[in-house]
């Protein structure tokens, strides 16, 4: 993996971390992981696939919540939190893993 592809992907874990903190809102956090995917260079495309499939749910959620002009109904914050933990995993099997030297 590339370092710039290794950054996108911190900034992404990064972006779900302030998004948890409750510093950035759910559109916030949409907005920027999209930016950042489309940022990558090369990542596999099974990945690709899996992450627009991932972040179209959190994309459809918020559009809803947007149009009904509700806000988010907790159901719906559940499967918020299922699909970042899942994005996270996502990024975290992509990360290389750190050696001491690093």
């Amino acid at each position: 993996m590339n370092d710039h592809d290794r950054r996108q992907l911190e900034s992404m874990r990064h972006q779900i971390e302030t998004f948890r903190k409750g510093v950035i809102d759910l559109a916030w956090l949409i907005s920027s992981l999209e930016s950042l995917r489309h940022a990558l260079q090369k990542v596999p495309q099974e990945w690709v696939d899996e992450f627009w499939s991932k972040w179209g749910v959190l994309e459809e959620i918020y559009s809803l919540s947007v149009v009904r002009e509700q806000p988010i109904s907790p159901e719906d914050r559940l499967d918020v939190g299922r699909v970042i933990d899942d994005i996270e995993s996502m990024i975290i099997r992509m990360l290389p893993a750190s050696t001491p030297d690093e």
